[in-house]
């Protein structure tokens, strides 16, 4: 039970799948793709004229996200192979961090008599 998402952390958007040593934030309550998109948006306003430097971004978006999530549980942080990414609730988002983008989502649907991956790109909503 939640609305999961892992946040899965790119340095650009040449790849966009899942890599088990990709780093990831993993969020239990807040992994809706307008949570997440609101976390990009402030973190790549907070960047402004850095916004290419990814490892301060990726520190950043971490930090803003950290803010916005009251207590000490519903926020992870690990290598994605450590984290829930086929979470049946929002999957994981890939995030280009050079520019604080959604650059694909995959995830798992119960509807699916066989429950199929579905790949969801940026274009494309369920």
């Amino acid at each position: 039970m939640g609305n999961r998402a892992v946040i899965c952390l790119k340095d650009n958007n040449k790849q966009n799948t899942v890599n088990d040593d990709d780093l990831g934030i993993y969020l239990h309550w807040h992994g809706s793709e307008d949570d997440v998109q609101s976390f990009l948006d402030v973190t790549r306003d907070l960047m402004s004229d850095r916004l290419g430097d990814t490892v301060y971004g990726k520190a950043r978006l971490l930090g803003v996200i950290h803010e916005s999530i009251k207590g000490n549980l519903s926020l992870g942080l690990d290598k994605c192979k450590y984290l829930d990414t086929e979470n049946y609730d929002n999957g994981t988002y890939i995030v280009d961090c050079s520019k604080m983008e959604i650059i694909h989502q995959e995830c798992l649907h119960f509807d699916s008599p066989e429950l199929e991956y579905m790949e969801v790109n940026n274009n494309e909503r369920f």
